[in-house]
């Protein structure tokens, strides 16, 4: 198992659904930044993200809070995909 190649499949799973909740008609942008990858099994992975207020540009928005999210992964026969999510909102 290559960690580089696992760590950037997790990286594009957590940015697909970055963009599929980017693509919503609420009108709220988020920047998505994974922080860091835990594999607890070659198939498994908990990614911990930060989430921050963006246009829809991608410029970052100053609001007093953010979200802070853990994604679970599983490797499928195409890649990697998003079993579960949990986010937390936090004050600036």
């Amino acid at each position: 198992m290559d960690g580089d190649e696992d760590r950037a499949g997790v990286e594009r799973a957590v940015a697909g659904a970055r963009d599929a909740f980017n693509a919503s008609d609420n009108g709220q942008f988020a920047r998505y930044e994974v922080t860091g990858v835990w594999f607890p099994e070659p198939e498994l992975a908990f990614a911990h993200v930060a989430v921050d207020a963006a246009t829809a540009d991608g410029e970052p928005l100053e609001i007093d809070h953010s979200m802070r999210s853990v994604f679970v992964l599983g490797r499928t026969g195409v890649g990697w995909e998003v079993l579960a999510r949990e986010d937390r909102i936090v004050a600036k």
